[in-house]
Order: structure tokens, then C-alpha cells, then sequence
């Protein structure tokens, strides 16, 4: 039997029926972005590679990859927050 704190918490596991309305969001929100910002968002987590690797394929410092990749979830935060707000208002009418 596993240990306790092998278990994830019950409210981290999105339920199935979340899944697609968040990635529905997610999806509004990027196409919402820069190219570059969808970019680097997607080297790094989708594709997986370190700033490091990223910063080899864009021609940049790795220090440059980081940056861009905090601005870059900064505005995913951003747009994921208006995209919410607008389906909230929608959805109280």
C-alpha cells in the first residue's frame, strides 16, 4: 500500500471533465500571444527543452531564453485572467 505522502492531494488531479475546458483555455490564451511568446512556450513545456537547448536553436544566451520565458508566462497569466473574466461575465448573464 502506498504511503500517504506518496499520494497526490485529491484537489491537484483535474477531474476529467476539467481537462477540456482547460485546455480550451489554454489554447484561447496562447493564440492570444506573440509567435515568439507561443515560441518559447512551447519549446519549454511542451517539447521539453532546457534554456540551454533553446537558447542554441533561437541564436540567443541562455539568460535571454529565461527572460523571454518569464515575460512569455507572465502574459499566458495575463491572458488566461481576461479570457477567464470574460467567461465568468458571459456565464452569469
Amino acid at each position: 500500500m502506498p504511503r500517504q505522502h506518496d499520494r497526490p492531494a485529491a484537489s491537484v488531479i483535474p477531474t476529467h471533465a476539467a481537462l477540456p475546458e482547460q485546455a480550451v483555455e489554454v489554447r484561447t490564451a496562447l493564440a492570444q500571444l506573440t509567435a515568439a511568446d507561443q515560441l518559447i512556450l512551447t519549446l519549454t513545456c511542451w517539447d521539453g527543452l532546457t534554456a540551454d537547448e533553446i537558447a542554441e536553436i533561437l541564436r540567443i544566451t541562455p539568460s535571454a531564453v529565461r527572460q523571454r520565458l518569464h515575460r512569455a508566462r507572465e502574459r499566458l497569466r495575463q491572458a488566461l485572467a481576461i479570457h477567464r473574466q470574460a467567461t465568468d461575465q458571459t456565464a452569469s448573464r
